[in-house]
Formats: structure tokens, sequence, C-alpha cells
């Protein structure tokens, strides 16, 4: 398949000459070789056909959220379903999702049909797609709480439907297959008193808006928590906050998360990450283990 013959197949659109600093909450990273953005799942069978051929990598996007792109870009396709992608339909258990909706989206369509387990989630920015396969989760919820199934494609062409049992949600973790695009995500939710689900995320909301940098760039929260303490508290007691490489900062409002000043490179933050890892490995023994996920090629 030729490129031109993928345009033309495509309902959703290819771009040349992107770079994933427009794609991504922190701002950050290189050139892109082929930004494609599916609007069905055909579309992403065709993309997908498309890479196949030309043997190239491909990374899923949805909101680029929770997502640390080096400097040195991506030299194959990436597949973008935070655009087009979306969409909505009721269950007799809940509603049928399309991977690439927001889940600020999926929260409106909540409280306004008075559909209630998904509150915990207020907040968190990015797609389903994204939230299912990190198992997002905050305020004592997480995505694995309400999953009921997902439906999606591996790169080799295979479409496959995969239970909450065969997931195996853990701690901002899903046992999702390596190479496997989630398409649809079946979510169960109960009936529920709208002013109730109203007072619930506005409280989430502002408890967040409170503690978290929500209006900066960055990726959320850069390390999970580990057994010991939260990331942010280990972090704080080793004098954390407010350090600084480049326009890469750690935030003086919360300590787990870095944000961008404006200028920041990948390579400044992950020097930044070193230096934390390093510090609270000294002080206190602990591991962070890294919760956003590193792609791409360096400079």
């Amino acid at each position: 398949m030729e490129l031109g013959e993928l345009a033309e197949r495509l309902k959703g659109g290819i771009t040349i000459g992107a770079s994933l600093s427009s794609y991504t909450s922190f701002g950050l990273g290189g050139w892109i070789g082929l930004l494609a953005e599916p609007e069905d799942e055909g579309d992403v069978e065709n993309i997908l056909e498309y890479a196949r051929q030309e043997g190239m990598e491909v990374l899923v996007l949805g909101m680029g959220t929770n997502l640390l792109a080096r400097d040195g870009g991506f030299p194959g396709v990436v597949i973008r379903c935070g655009l087009r992608f979306k969409g909505i339909h009721p269950t007799p258990d809940g509603i049928e999702v399309m991977a690439g909706t927001r889940g600020r989206e999926v929260l409106d369509y909540c409280r306004e049909n008075g559909l209630q387990g998904m509150e915990f989630a207020t907040g968190i920015p990015g797609t389903i797609g994204g939230m299912v396969k990190t198992n997002a989760g905050a305020f004592g919820g997480e995505m694995g709480d309400i999953v009921q199934k997902i439906k999606g494609l591996s790169f080799d062409g295979s479409w496959r439907e995969l239970g909450r049992d065969e997931l195996r949600f853990a701690y901002r973790s899903s046992n999702l297959p390596k190479n496997f695009i989630i398409t649809r995500v079946w979510l169960n939710l109960a009936k529920g008193k709208k002013w109730m689900i109203r007072k619930l995320m506005s409280r989430y909301l502002r408890l967040k808006s409170a503690t978290q940098p929500l209006s900066e760039k960055s990726a959320g929260c850069i390390f999970k928590n580990p057994s010991q303490a939260p990331a942010a508290k280990l972090i704080e007691e080793v004098g954390g906050k407010g350090m600084r490489v480049g326009d890469a900062m750690v935030s003086p409002l919360h300590a787990n998360f870095i944000i961008n000043l404006g200028g920041a490179t990948a390579s400044q933050v992950l020097h930044l990450i070193d230096e934390i890892r390093e510090r609270v490995k000294r002080a206190f023994g602990v591991d962070l283990e890294l919760e956003v996920e590193v792609v791409g090629r360096e400079k």
C-alpha cells in the first residue's frame, strides 16, 4: 500500500512533518515519521497494515498525557486516537465507549444520565483507552473497578476481546498485550442520583485543583507511589520541591509533578528524574518507579 492509497482509504487524516511536542500534555518530543488520526476501526486496520508493509514502528497516543517523549522524536507511525475516534453508547450494564473518547466527555455523559461509579476519575486527563491501559485512578477508585471488557487490534492485524479478569489490573497497570490498540471499552456503571454524582465530582475537582498543578504543562504524576509512602512525600522530604534543570521544574504545589516552564527538553526532565531518584534512594533506600511512559529516541 502506498502512502497516497492509505490517505484515500482513511476517513481520518494523516500528517507528515508533525512534532510530538504538539500532541503531548508535557509539550515535549521531537519529529514524527507519520501521524495518523483514525476515525473508526477500519482506519486503524488500514494504518497498521501500512506500518507492517513499511516495517515501521507504531506508537499509540490518546491525548498524550502520562507520556514523556524524547527529543529525538519517533521515526515510525504515531496513531493518535484522541480527536476523531470517539463515541458513547448506552448498554444494559453501563456504557460502551470508543477508546479515543476523553475521560472528561465520559464523565459529562455520566453526570447528565445519572450513571455512577466513575466519579473517582474527575480531573484525570486522557482518553478512555489510555486510562484503561494504565489503570488510572484516584480517591480510592480505579478503571479496573469498572471495566467489563475491551476490544482491540493487535499490531499483526488480529482482533481480540478481553474481559477484566484477563487484563489483571494492578496498581497503575494492566496485563494488556504488547503491541495492542484498544478500540472499545465497556464500563459497568450503576444508576444513581444526578445531584449526588455532580456533588462528588465537584468535590473531587476542587481537591485536585487545590493540590495539583492542573493548569501547567506536565504528564501528571511522574512516579508510582511505593509501599513505604506517597512518592510526593518522599520527594518533598529530600528537598525536591522547586528543583530545576533548565525549564523543567518539580512543582512547588505537588512534588510528584514535573512541569515544563516553557522551554524544557525531555533530556532536562530525564536529568531531573535521575536526580530525584538518587536523592530518594540515598535518603530512604527506596527505588522510585516511573508512572509516566518514556517513548521515542534520544536526540
